[in-house]
C-alpha cells in the first residue's frame, strides 16, 4: 500500500488491539454508555496484568520502529474518557476496510458524516490531522496556504503516526489527539463536516465505527487541549476522483 493509503483513511481497521478482543461478539453493536457487555476495563487490566489507566490522555511516549504500548490505541480507554466527560457515543464493529468504496459496502448503514483523516507535516516538520467529509477533494499543494502550513505538506510516516497519534496507520481519527500530550499536532475540522449533527470515525482502531454528536467531538477534542481549527479544506468530488 502507498503511504497516502497508509496515513489517509476512511473509519475502518486491520488487527483489534488485543484488550478489544475480550468485548462479547455476540452482539455487534453497542452503546458507550452501557458496557455491561464488555469485562469491565480494571478487569481488562488485571486479565492481561497492566496497570490501571485514569481518564487521561496516555503519558508515555512510542519510540520508532516499536509497537504501540497496547493502552494508546485500547478503545475501551477511549470509551471511558468520553463517560467521563459525560459525552454520549455509540460504536458498531465491522471488518477491516481500507478504501470508501470497501467502507460503504461493509461497515452497513450508520447514519450521519463519514470522515476521512490526514496526517501531515510541513517542511518545518509542524504536525496537522485533517479530517473531512469523505468524499473530500484535498490538494496537497496548496492546503498548506489554507492550515497555517510552513511550505507544502507532505504525509507523516507510520513511525510518526506512532509516536505522536498512538495508533497504527489504517485508524487514523479525529480521537487520537488523546495521545498527543506534547500538544505537537494541530487539529482540523472540515466547514462540510460540521453541517453534520452525528459525526462517525475510528475508536483509535479501524474495525470499529463510532457515532458521536458533532459538538461533543469538539467538546472532546478541546479537553484534550486540541482546540480544532474549522475551516474549508476542500470540495466535494466524486470518489473515483
Amino acid at each position: 500500500p502507498t503511504l497516502a493509503r497508509l496515513c489517509s483513511t476512511t473509519e475502518l481497521h486491520p488487527h483489534p488491539d488485543v484488550a478489544t478482543t475480550v468485548i462479547d461478539r455476540r452482539s455487534r453493536l453497542y452503546d458507550s454508555s452501557e458496557r455491561e457487555m464488555q469485562l469491565p476495563l480494571r478487569e481488562v487490566l488485571i486479565l492481561f496484568d497492566l496497570a490501571p489507566v485514569p481518564f487521561a490522555p496516555y503519558s508515555g511516549k512510542s519510540s520508532s520502529n516499536t509497537k504501540l504500548n497496547r493502552m494508546q490505541n485500547d478503545p475501551n480507554r477511549l470509551f471511558d474518557y468520553l463517560k467521563a466527560l459525560h459525552i454520549h457515543s455509540k460504536s458498531i464493529e465491522h471488518p477491516a476496510v481500507f478504501t470508501v468504496e470497501e467502507s460503504k459496502a461493509l461497515r452497513g448503514k450508520i447514519d450521519g458524516a463519514h470522515v476521512k483523516n490526514l496526517f501531515l507535516k510541513d517542511k518545518k516538520s509542524n504536525l496537522f490531522l485533517i479530517s473531512a467529509l469523505e468524499d473530500t477533494k484535498i490538494d496537497l499543494k496548496t492546503i498548506h496556504d489554507v492550515i497555517g502550513g510552513q511550505g507544502r505538506v507532505s504525509f507523516c510516516s507510520a513511525d510518526q503516526l506512532r509516536e505522536h497519534l498512538g495508533v497504527e496507520p489504517g485508524s487514523v481519527t479525529p480521537f487520537a489527539v488523546l495521545n498527543d500530550t506534547e500538544n505537537r499536532v494541530k487539529a482540523i475540522l472540515d466547514e462540510r463536516l460540521m453541517a453534520y449533527d452525528i459525526i462517525n470515525v475510528h475508536p483509535l482502531v479501524n474495525t470499529m465505527t463510532t457515532s458521536i454528536a458533532r459538538d461533543d467531538l469538539v467538546t472532546f477534542m478541546i479537553e484534550t487541549g486540541h482546540k480544532p481549527l474549522i475551516i474549508k479544506v476542500g470540495e466535494a468530488s466524486k470518489l473515483d476522483d
